[in-house]
């Protein structure tokens, strides 16, 4: 009992120095980074502000802070890939105590510190807006960990089978683009066919962007009962993993 006690709070640090290394302290050394995250979402806010009705900012700020969750998660492909190809440090993981799954949390919360800036930025404008309240944060931060952990998941198995680095830029792209700006994360749900809606709620940024619109107030009802939405987000978390842990090629390189 003693030797599994110690075995988890060793993985657990070993995860959380991971995740301090590869977003604390990239971060730091070099801030570009996070203002480059932080351009297409307030580029988006900016178009609605001008040219878009009122409310539609709103909106805005929704997507633009799931996007930022959403390309901090699909943007660990390329750290997989880099440290997989390139200096081989997940070679190193693999000889050591570490396991995948304390590995893949490591940099599931390098994403989550890398994306404190731009979460911090869009909250402060919701409250600005009025948007917030006590319980619209709790979902706001329940669904965010969610969403964070299921693409997360997704994006380290589809990066473990790139061979190439240079893949990962044109990959990493197109499923920005399918998970952040398609579904109706920056527009409201009710805008698509109900069956089309229904569809989009197992999409983890879609199903977060709902909760999001319905607990803020900018929508009345959901595609689906608002449990179900709940029980999906967090399969589909645990599923992601699971299939990360199980399917992703952990050993070759």
């Amino acid at each position: 009992m003693e030797h599994n006690k110690r075995r988890i709070i060793l993985q657990l640090r070993g995860a959380i120095s991971l995740g301090w290394l590869n977003g604390v302290v990239a971060a730091r050394r070099n801030p570009l980074w996070i203002i480059s995250n932080l351009i297409p979402p307030i580029t988006f806010l900016i178009l609605m502000k001008i040219y878009a009705r009122p409310e539609m900012v709103e909106y805005a700020l929704i997507g633009g802070f799931i996007m930022i969750i959403a390309s901090n998660a699909i943007g660990l492909m390329g750290d997989t890939v880099f440290y997989k190809r390139e200096v081989k440090f997940q070679d190193m993981i693999v000889a050591s105590p570490m396991t995948p799954v304390a590995y893949m949390f490591g940099l599931v919360l390098s994403g989550a510190f890398f994306s404190i800036p731009g979460i911090t930025l869009f909250l402060i404008l919701m409250a600005y807006y009025h948007l917030l309240s006590f319980v619209a944060f709790g979902v706001i931060i329940l669904s965010s960990i969610l969403s964070l952990v299921a693409l997360s998941g997704l994006a380290f198995t589809l990066a473990t089978f790139v061979k190439e680095p240079r893949f990962v830029w044109p990959l990493s792209g197109i499923l920005s683009f399918l998970i952040s700006v398609l579904p109706p994360v920056y527009y409201p749900w009710i805008l698509l066919n109900k069956w089309l809606a229904v569809i989009s709620m197992f999409i983890p940024s879609s199903s977060a962007a709902a909760l999001f619109q319905k607990h803020l107030g900018l929508t009345s009802s959901l595609p689906m009962n608002e449990l179900f939405i709940w029980i999906i987000l967090i399969v589909e978390s645990l599923l992601l993993l699971e299939v990360a842990m199980k399917l992703s090629n952990w050993r070759e390189s």
